[in-house]
């Protein structure tokens, strides 16, 4: 009899256990950010797009604006433990503030900003039509994540702006 009533109440609590760590599952959001879901966001438009790539490349310190050291979107050659400052005065002035070109390609806007040693003043048409030097700004259409581009972008394969 003790033997069945402790089975009988070993079986009530670890039910109840599951139960309730499947109740706290539900409760707690996920701290991986590839299991999130983004039903609450809208896609974005080109126009938007835009609008965060110029955002970024400013608060990050790519123009000559100052930038937003609380809101520093770090790098892969950047330093681990490297001063923001001297971050900061690396990237100074490197881009042009406003998008050049853009390309809508897996989901992902690609932005591209022209490094400030090309002149746009004047450009003529075959500099238009190349690769000129520049970064790209990826903006993911769904969760409006925003990031650059690592790798040198072919603005010659983009859509001028």
């Amino acid at each position: 009899m003790i033997r069945s009533t402790t089975k009988y109440l070993f079986v009530i609590l670890f039910g109840l256990g599951v139960f309730y760590s499947c109740k706290e599952a539900k409760a707690t959001p996920s701290a991986n950010p590839m299991n999130r879901t983004h039903e609450h966001q809208t896609e974005l438009t080109e126009k938007e797009a835009i609008q965060l790539a110029e955002q970024f490349v400013k608060d990050n310190g790519y123009t000559n604006a100052p930038a937003n050291k609380s809101n520093i979107s770090y790098e892969l050659m950047d330093q681990t433990g490297e001063d923001v400052s001297a971050i900061l005065e690396r990237r100074h002035n490197n881009l042009h503030p406003n998008a050049f070109c853009i390309s809508d390609h897996d989901d992902v806007w690609h932005i591209g900003f022209l490094s400030t040693k090309v002149d746009i003043s004047n450009p003529d048409e075959l500099e238009l039509n190349g690769n000129l030097s520049g970064r790209a700004i990826i903006v993911d259409h769904i969760s409006h994540k925003v990031r650059i581009a690592h790798k040198d972008p072919l603005f010659s394969m983009f859509r001028k702006l």
